[in-house]
């Protein structure tokens, strides 16, 4: 995946935020991306292909560099389609938490980056399961993905306008706030 410095955004940002600093306009279009990442789903991707071994339910996921996890979309056991499934779920399916086979269901546990399988994995294997991801940039980010500049760069600049001018300084125009506000939803 190709990416992009967030400072690729600044030109489309700062002339429409005179007085606004390169810093906070940075955090702006970050969080912007974040924002616009989560509420449309348009950052997916198929991470890494992940081992199970066997006796543990347990797999741990790895996500690129500045990327944080949001949801996840499909999970595959080579190529049938995992169905997703709370505890509570798998219980009412006779499904117990030491049940071992192949896996059919997967679970969130309480860290986002962790998958349960049910059943638990009977054997080990290397490059079993296959994820499709939901991310958005990472809180720290740097860089973003190019498409996401490529094709949503106005988006974004109007999400990161809409913020900066929502600051309470002498620059920030409350007017302004509004429209970039009706243009970003």
């Amino acid at each position: 995946m190709s990416t992009v410095a967030l400072d690729q955004f600044l030109p489309y940002v700062l002339p429409f935020a005179r007085g606004a600093s390169e810093l906070a306009a940075t955090a702006e279009i970050r969080r912007a991306a974040i924002d616009f990442c989560q509420r449309t789903k348009v950052w997916r991707e198929f991470l890494d292909p992940l081992a199970i071994t066997a006796g543990n339910a347990d797999v741990d996921l790895f996500v690129p560099a500045d990327a944080e996890l949001y949801e996840i979309a499909e999970v595959w056991y080579h190529d049938n389609p995992l169905d997703p499934a709370a505890e509570d779920q798998l219980r009412a399916k006779g499904i117990a938490p030491t049940d071992t086979g192949t896996p059919e269901y997967y679970t969130h546990v309480d860290d986002i980056f962790t998958l349960r399988l049910a059943p638990i994995p009977r054997i080990s294997e290397a490059a079993a399961l296959r994820v499709r991801a939901v991310l958005h940039p990472a809180r720290d980010a740097d860089t973003v993905p190019d498409a996401l500049w490529r094709r949503y760069a106005t988006e974004v600049a109007q999400g990161a306008l809409e913020r900066l001018h929502g600051y309470d300084d002498k620059w920030a125009d409350r007017v302004k706030r509004g429209e970039y506000s009706n243009l970003y939803k």
